[in-house]
């Protein structure tokens, strides 16, 4: 009880992503949307890659261009199987780390949530957050691979996941077989686009990206130190610590959990800490050494 109270208490600094959000309008856009979940036609219970062999060398990156924002693709707020998701204001200057997975065959020809059909065989993707349609490039950090896609969709609806990609943005990244990848995405303007290049890039020799759970960053020490302390109690067989961080003029305690070895893991501790009743966790990637 004591913990649940002191809780209620905390000012959790939350990612810029979130406090870039609008509040909630009234109306229709507090009503659920389904966005690319519809029951497929054939009621598959898993998605999959389409059986025939698909030459992906010659699908060429999406090629950024100035398209409008329509507002109802783009409420401020919107919920998702009990879940709100906030849109950002504007998607200037975005760059994040995390995970990545991919859709196929079971949304085919299906409505994404910017009007357009899904098609696998084009350079695509779906975001919670990014103001649709937008165009980002797409890095794998585990083998340099890079892509450009046009993110027209919502998804994907796993709290650790940053993006969906299509099925052939995911085998241009490599990721099909693991389903997932750690990824850092960068929104392209039509301008920076023309000099934004997508050719493999070389990774440190001695670097290697690490995934870790953020449970928040609190600007008293004391509160993270019990958050920490309840998530090791939780989860025993990662480490937790807390790190210091200056933000400007302000210093924060970060609750980490990592490093995780893999996006498999991650998501058993983070059904774990949920069931602790602990803070929802932020997958943070960070190169560390080898």
């Amino acid at each position: 009880m004591q913990y649940i109270k002191l809780c209620r208490t905390y000012i959790l600094i939350t990612s810029s992503i979130l406090l870039s959000a609008c509040a909630t309008m009234p109306g229709q856009y507090n009503k659920p949307i389904q966005s690319h979940y519809p029951k497929h036609r054939y009621n598959q219970e898993y998605d999959s890659a389409p059986r025939h062999m698909v030459d992906v060398s010659l699908i060429r990156n999406a090629i950024p261009k100035i398209e409008p924002t329509i507002l109802k693709y783009n409420p401020p707020s919107y919920y998702v199987n009990g879940q709100r998701y906030h849109v950002l204001k504007n998607n200037t200057g975005y760059h994040a780390t995390g995970i990545a997975s991919w859709y196929g065959t079971k949304f085919q020809n299906y409505l994404t949530s910017s009007g357009e059909k899904y098609d696998m065989f084009k350079m695509t993707a779906a975001s919670k957050t990014l103001r649709i349609p937008c165009y980002a490039r797409v890095t794998n950090l585990e083998n340099g691979h890079r892509v450009i896609v046009k993110v027209n969709d919502r998804g994907p609806f796993k709290q650790d996941r940053i993006l969906d990609l299509s099925y052939v943005a995911a085998k241009k990244l490599n990721i099909l077989q693991k389903g997932t990848g750690l990824v850092e995405v960068s929104v392209l303007t039509p301008q920076v686009a023309k000099t934004a290049s997508t050719k493999t890039i070389q990774l440190p020799k001695n670097t290697k990206p690490r995934i870790y759970l953020q449970l928040g960053a609190y600007s008293e020490s004391a509160h993270a130190t019990i958050v920490e302390h309840d998530a090791q109690k939780a989860v025993n067989t990662v480490p937790s610590h807390v790190y210091r961080q200056r933000r400007g003029k302000e210093l924060l305690y970060l609750v980490r959990i990592g490093p995780i070895p893999t996006v498999a893991a991650a998501d058993i501790i983070t059904s774990k800490l949920k069931a602790a009743h602990l803070p929802t966790p932020m997958t943070v990637i960070e190169e560390t050494m080898r």
